[in-house]
């Protein structure tokens, strides 16, 4: 069956396509991420106005590995702010677009999802309907009256969705300059192939990290620690940053030394530069990393106890994977390696005057970390 879309809807719709290019369901085509008020659609009615528009369940859809994450808020001034970010092997591009009806915004976010899934199953559907290319909304004298029959580019029958039986009234459409001229009449296949033409940037924002570590290799045995972290998004797919690293004490017994110990200590500064590709419904990360410490040791239920205090060097490179847990925030878990650039020794000094070496960090050491993040345009 032919499924037909109101010219208004089809005019939101190209209009966030050509700027840029709650609840997941996750399928081979595509990962859709909905969080809307409950006033709004809920993500049921989001996927079903998307299998209405493809004339196929997604499940059928041919793979993709997009990832779309809508957000829908309301705003003080009666209106809805959609911001839609989609994600695929082409980048990562993110657009916003507001509107009185939460409805007509939920519509054209359907529409923006089934183009960019397959667009031609969805033009195939406007031609078998009579509707032809997918074009931006009419002038409002050229809409069609209820009491005849309607033309190509009219509502669709009951039975499809979205049921609209004509245009609606100048109000309730976006603003004119939301939509592009009648010429763009068809979203090209790609929806992140109009980057270049509408002169869209990469989506470069801040972001923020806080995690909890865990690891061996510079301190005694295994030690736990906290991150901070900062950083900004070159790319879509690439950031750079920086990281405060502080770690709990860590002690090692002294030989020949029934209870004496050295405890170490180590506050750490790092940057790091990441790659982030999209895996389809979560992102990967891949860092490299220069990091430099300082290592403080001091002797526990020794005489004569003194703080040693010298610093250390590494380099590692660290692999994991971004979890979203909503619009803009995720949940990181990531291993790494590294390689100790340099190597202080801790000791004690006997009585008879002899140096005991108690530690020295490994010429090898590994971290765990899981960390919160969360992204800002």
């Amino acid at each position: 069956m032919g499924v037909r879309v109101s010219s208004p809807l089809v005019g939101l719709a190209v209009a966030l396509l050509s700027a840029t290019a709650g609840a997941e369901v996750r399928t081979a085509a595509a990962s859709i991420a909905w969080e809307a008020p409950a006033s709004c659609p809920d993500e049921r009615e989001l996927v079903r106005q998307v299998e209405a528009l493809l004339g196929e369940a997604l499940q059928e859809a041919k793979p993709q590995a997009l990832r779309f994450v809508a957000q829908v808020q309301a705003q003080s001034s009666d209106d809805y702010r959609l911001l839609l970010r989609v994600s695929g092997s082409s980048g990562e591009l993110t657009r916003e677009l507001t509107h009185p009806s939460c409805d007509k915004l939920t519509e054209a976010a359907s529409l923006v999802i089934a183009l960019a899934i397959d667009p031609e199953r969805v033009q195939s559907a406007q031609s078998a309907g009579g509707a032809g290319e997918v074009t931006a909304a009419p002038p409002a004298s050229a809409a069609p009256s209820t009491s005849t029959a309607p033309p190509a580019s009219a509502a669709p029958p009951a039975s499809a969705a979205p049921p609209v039986s004509a245009a609606p009234p100048a109000s309730a459409a976006p603003p004119a300059s939301a939509a592009p001229p009648a010429s763009a009449a068809t979203v090209p296949a790609d929806p992140f192939a109009t980057e270049g033409a509408a002169g869209a940037s990469p989506n470069v924002g801040v972001m923020l990290s806080a995690g909890v570590l865990a690891g061996a290799g510079v301190l005694p045995n295994a030690s736990f620690g906290a991150e901070l972290g900062f950083g900004a998004t070159v790319t879509p797919t690439a950031s750079i940053g920086a990281f405060v690293e502080l770690w709990a004490p860590s002690e090692e017994p002294i030989p020949n030394a029934s209870d004496g110990t050295l405890r170490m200590r180590q506050v750490t500064l790092g940057a790091r530069g990441c790659w982030m590709p999209d895996l389809g419904g979560l992102n990967g990360l891949s860092c490299l990393a220069g990091e430099v410490a300082q290592l403080t040791g001091d002797g526990q239920h020794v005489t004569a106890a003194r703080e040693s205090v010298a610093g250390w060097a590494g380099l590692r490179a660290e692999l994991g994977v971004l979890l979203p847990l909503g619009a803009r925030s995720y949940l990181l878990a990531s291993g790494a390696g590294g390689l100790s650039l340099t190597r202080p020794r801790f000791g004690l000094l006997a009585e008879d005057g002899t140096e005991i070496e108690v530690f020295q960090p490994s010429a090898w050491y590994v971290r765990g970390k899981i960390a919160a993040v969360f992204a800002f345009d």
